[in-house]
């Protein structure tokens, strides 16, 4: 009989949160390992205002996690999981390992200092699990030894993040005020200096100006992490002046309300291409969860998309090394984000090709069941 691994882990659950959409998609795999025995523990919030913006998780992952028991007390675990932040980099069981994103190269450790604590200052003494070679090399540019670093990247759920029925998209576009015959480029996450959407802001200005006919969706998560929209735009207009011009403002539409799943999805199904001209990113779900709808993506060159977007799903964005106060990072150039605008509305063929290949490549190796089983075989010891 084969031995089960006893697994506890701690993570953020309820939260909009990335993290706490990877536990718990993650818990939803584990728990049904008939390899592992898992329980879970609420991990404390890094910002307890995160509480206040409702979770994106569907109903039926909440109804399985719902089943996971807490921590039992007076007892040990094989292996304990943590996924959340300021990182706990410090052994409490015969393995740890720790969930982290680094999306810049080098800077600041973000274990030592943060919380005050001796447990953000020891990884020589834990595994961590990253999502992209990207990320892991950030780990490695801290100093922390390759066989420590595993990179396990992230899924989607294919139940949600799926092609559209036309009547459907034609729904969503009629709320959002966009012409049916619009050609609609979109972008989501916050709108933080990491995920350029002030070059994106640049370059679709500079795009429409030429080629009227154009929407650009932002979906922003300011509820959760803050405004910063206002720095975005006042960067985009130095490139682009013209940005401030009614009729190109008028081509933006921005979403600031939190929204589920569901409803985020319906805003990917609603347009023709997704466009991630980002500096520095430790997976970027949004580009997979784009892929998963089935639309052709444009991003950044040489950064964490690379491991799940190949040239027959992508349009590359090129981009320069660079090097600042955080750390290293890419910065993508303004007339490769213009060019792959123009590439993804007007090549046709090209699009139609990606966008196929794309949902292709998505469903078939990054949904949530098939990379949280690689979860489970690192738990268990199979590498």
């Amino acid at each position: 009989m084969t031995a089960v691994t006893k697994v506890w882990v701690e993570g953020w659950t309820q939260l909009s949160h990335s993290y706490a959409l990877v536990n718990e998609y993650q818990l939803s795999v584990l728990s049904r390992d008939p390899r592992l025995q898992v329980f879970h523990r609420e991990g404390p919030v890094y910002d307890p205002a995160w509480r206040n913006v409702p979770s994106v998780i569907p109903a039926a992952v909440r109804a399985i996690n719902a089943t996971i028991p807490p921590w039992p007390p007076g007892e040990s675990p094989d292996v304990l999981y943590r996924i959340g932040f300021p990182w706990q980099m410090y052994s409490a069981a015969p393995r740890t390992l720790v969930f982290g994103t680094c999306e810049y190269h080098g800077g600041e450790r973000d274990w030592v200092g943060r919380d005050g604590r001796r447990e953000s200052a020891a990884p020589d003494e834990v595994e961590i699990v990253t999502p992209s070679r990207w990320s892991a090399a950030g780990f490695h540019a801290w100093g922390v030894a390759p066989e420590r670093v595993h990179v396990l990247p992230h899924g989607f759920d294919p139940t949600i993040f799926k092609p559209a029925a036309p009547e459907e998209r034609a729904q969503v576009r009629s709320r959002l005020g966009i012409p049916a015959d619009a050609f609609v480029f979109f972008n989501l996450g916050a709108m933080t200096w990491n995920k350029g959407v002030d070059l994106l802001l640049a370059a679709f200005a500079l795009h429409v100006e030429r080629y009227p006919g154009a929407v650009l969706v932002l979906k922003t998560l300011s509820a959760l992490y803050g405004d910063f929209q206002g720095a975005a735009w006042r960067d985009a207009v130095q490139w682009a002046p013209k940005l401030v011009e009614p009729d190109i403002r008028a081509a933006i539409r921005r979403v600031d309300r939190p929204m589920t799943s569901a409803d985020i999805a319906r805003l990917y199904q609603a347009s023709d291409a997704y466009v991630s001209p980002y500096r520095a990113e430790g997976f970027n779900l949004p580009v997979l969860e784009a892929m998963g709808c089935g639309l052709p993506v444009a991003v950044t060159a040489g950064g964490a998309t690379d491991d799940f977007c190949p040239p027959s799903v992508a349009v590359p964005i090129a981009a320069e090394p660079r090097s600042g106060a955080d750390g290293a990072y890419l910065e993508p150039q303004l007339a490769s984000v213009v060019a792959a605008l123009e590439t993804l509305r007007f090549d046709t063929p090209a699009r139609q090709r990606m966008a196929s290949a794309a949902f292709a490549h998505a469903s078939q190796r990054y949904t949530w069941s098939a990379v949280g089983q690689s979860l489970a075989d690192l738990l268990v010891g199979h590498r």
